[in-house]
């Protein structure tokens, strides 16, 4: 017996103009048991911060500068993919639980006001200050 799997995608006019939207169509195949309805893109930025997601989107492992890897776990209703290492999309069908664990993905290594390194949204514009003045 074959079943059809319908998805629905949520996208905002803004995230349509970005370059990650194609990167999502590739991995369609990913979503067989649940219908992805929202979505939260984070963007990882500094030298050498890596993420990657691994168990099917159920663990996350992020390379953020510390002596040691910070590891996630992934709560039931939501999915992780990491595009280009440095691209986290957070999805799910539970809107709050989307949110929640985005942000506790970006309080992980939150961005600096100085040099703009960090984990942020993707629609997120961070207003850097400038440094110390000397005479």
């Amino acid at each position: 017996m074959l079943t059809k799997i319908h998805f629905r995608f949520c996208f905002s006019p803004r995230l349509l103009s970005l370059s990650l939207s194609h990167w999502l169509w590739f991995s369609i195949g990913a979503f067989t048991q649940m219908e992805a309805k929202f979505f939260r893109f984070l963007k990882i930025v500094g030298v050498g911060y890596k993420a990657r997601a691994e168990a099917e989107g159920r663990l996350l492992l992020l390379k953020l500068g510390y002596s040691h890897e910070v590891e996630l776990t992934v709560p039931p209703a939501v999915r992780v993919f990491c595009f280009k290492n440095n691209v986290v999309c957070c999805t799910g069908i539970d809107k709050d639980r989307v949110h929640q664990f985005a942000a506790s993905v970006r309080s992980c290594k939150p961005p600096e006001v100085y040099k703009g390194k960090g984990i942020m949204y993707v629609d997120e514009v961070i207003k850097k200050k400038q440094g110390k003045k000397s005479k």
